[in-house]
């Protein structure tokens, strides 16, 4: 067994009804608060909530409230320049990846100068590196997906490139987590279903690194389990709290994973779709995943066999290659039991725009390519592209 490092610096508070407590768990960061999130979850009263319980701790609040799937770096730039003036304290993000996301990038904007792009890990390089204090960040979860809740990550799209990176810096591990399972229960079945694949491809992606970790891989295969044994009828019956409470834990679980483990392929290839054609980054995930696992299972059996028993398949009578194999036939039976059985050419991909994706996922995201357990080449790639249209 390798040597490793383990830090999770974020205290997770997890369970039905948690989100109470933020006005006690906030107090002790500051009296002014940046409150980030979306439309839909401002028309269902979540951020009002949120603000009642900081206002009973008499803490402030200003408000960003339009933060839009695969959020764009320009945006950061404008809404930070509206808040610098506030002395705010701390950042709450409200929502999933891409409001939480959005959270960590104003918490470095507001304490540090220059472009928010200018921090983002582009091809294994940035140009500016947050040195500085970082505001105090809090992640109240209401997806079961990204797991931005546990890592040092933060993924935001420039609209003049259409480059999808990250923002890679410990200082953004959130302070506190809130993972209330009941804030997921108003999902609709198709959010559910993307962001339950993006944890899924997390934890596989991550388990599957060439580079393993001894923490990580435990986690990724529980995860595996959970996301397995509970999407589907979280999907059918989103109601069902014991199912969201299973799959809440298993996206921080993953999340956990790839802050140790990062992810591979399949994140190398998605974060280009989502990039050029604004696809959602669940269902780039859902294009990828069948892809990596056809061309991947035989590069490391004793894992994909793993896999395939995590995801429910017996294989206490079937040889190595037998088990390994049936992993990619389990992960087409999962993703089609919850309709994300996609092709590209639905988001109005063209064979034309395969030279490009290849391009950029053996470009940009050269980091995630080099972690898988085989580097493959740009030709191959772009094979695979075509295999997703």
């Amino acid at each position: 067994m390798t040597g490793f490092e383990f830090c999770l610096p974020t205290r997770i508070v997890f369970g039905p009804g948690k989100l109470s407590r933020i006005g006690e768990l906030a107090k002790p960061l500051g009296i002014k608060a940046a409150l980030i999130s979306d439309k839909p979850l401002t028309e269902l009263g979540l951020v009002a909530r949120v603000k009642q319980y900081l206002h009973e701790r008499q803490i402030e609040t200003v408000e960003f409230t339009e933060v839009t799937p695969n959020p764009l770096s320009t945006m950061i730039n404008e809404v930070t320049s509206s808040m610098k003036g506030e002395k705010i304290d701390l950042v709450v993000g409200i929502g999933g990846g891409s409001p939480i996301d959005f959270a960590k990038a104003v918490a470095i904007a507001l304490t540090h100068p220059g472009d928010i792009w200018n921090y983002i890990d582009v091809g294994g390089k940035s140009i500016s590196y947050a040195t500085g204090t970082v505001l105090p960040i809090i992640a109240v979860v209401t997806t079961s997906g990204t797991g931005s809740e546990v890592t040092p990550y933060s993924v935001l799209t420039n609209p003049k490139t259409s480059e999808k990176c990250g923002i890679v810096c410990d200082k953004v591990f959130p302070r506190i987590s809130i993972v209330d399972p009941e804030l997921t229960r108003s999902m609709p079945p198709k959010v559910t279903a993307s962001t339950g694949v993006d944890a899924l491809s997390h934890s596989v992606e991550s388990y599957l690194n060439k580079d393993p970790h001894g923490y990580s891989e435990v986690a990724a295969l529980q995860a595996i389990r959970l996301v397995s044994a509970n999407l589907p009828t979280a999907v059918a019956a989103g109601k069902n709290l014991e199912d969201r409470s299973r799959m809440a834990w298993a996206a921080t679980l993953a999340g956990i994973a790839i802050s140790h483990a990062n992810t591979t392929l399949v994140h190398a290839m998605g974060h280009p779709i989502s990039g050029r054609f604004n696809v959602g980054h669940g269902e780039a995930m859902a294009l990828g995943l069948p892809v990596m696992m056809r061309h991947s299972w035989m590069l490391n059996m004793e894992k994909f066999a793993s896999i395939a028993e995590a995801m429910g398949v017996d294989t206490r009578r079937l040889s190595l290659k037998e088990a390994a194999k049936k992993s990619v036939e389990a992960m087409a039976t999962l993703l089609e039991e919850v309709r994300l059985n996609l092709r590209l050419r639905d988001y109005g991909v063209k064979e034309s725009d395969l030279k490009n994706l290849a391009k950029d996922a053996t470009g940009y995201m050269i980091g995630c390519l080099e972690s898988h357990p085989h580097k493959f080449s740009i030709e191959e790639v772009t094979e695979f592209y075509r295999e997703m249209l």
